[in-house]
């Protein structure tokens, strides 16, 4: 199952406004990343976001569009990959695209391989706006 955020901003030609941040934002929960991208573009209105619920698509997608940042779970059960090997895939293909793990994996259990690259962070998520806050300020960081 995937989705494509409709809900980003168009400019008059129905195109993507300049100058935006397009995210591709993994999560196996389709309510979580609904969520996070209603927060998220609150927090940055020049955000594009597209959510995917299946991270075995995403390499797909980074090859098809361009993307400024993944924002991907860990630990997603029942999945073909979870967020360590998507971010592998990634890394092979893509070694310089900042890549957010936003996870309910705290920074003590994540594996500290994964965050070696310099283009790679690690977030503890929460349902909470002021952590959404957080995330759209790191993913502002890491892309300017």
């Amino acid at each position: 199952m995937s989705r494509t955020d409709a809900g980003a901003d168009t400019d008059e030609d129905g195109g993507k406004p300049s100058g935006g941040v397009r995210i591709l934002h993994i999560d196996d929960s389709p309510d979580f990343v609904e969520m996070a991208s209603t927060f998220l573009r609150k927090n940055n209105e020049n955000f594009e976001i597209e959510t995917r619920v299946d991270p075995a698509e995403v390499p797909g997608r980074l090859e098809e569009e361009e993307f400024d940042c993944v924002v991907s779970d860990c630990s997603m059960p029942d999945m073909e990959l979870d967020g360590i090997e998507l971010h592998e895939k990634v890394r092979s293909e893509h070694p310089d695209l900042p890549y957010v793990f936003f996870t309910g994996t705290s920074k003590s259990q994540f594996p500290e391989e994964a965050v070696e690259n310099e283009k790679t962070t690690h977030m503890e998520k929460e349902i909470d706006p002021r952590r959404f806050s957080d995330l759209a300020t790191r993913i502002e960081q890491v892309t300017e």
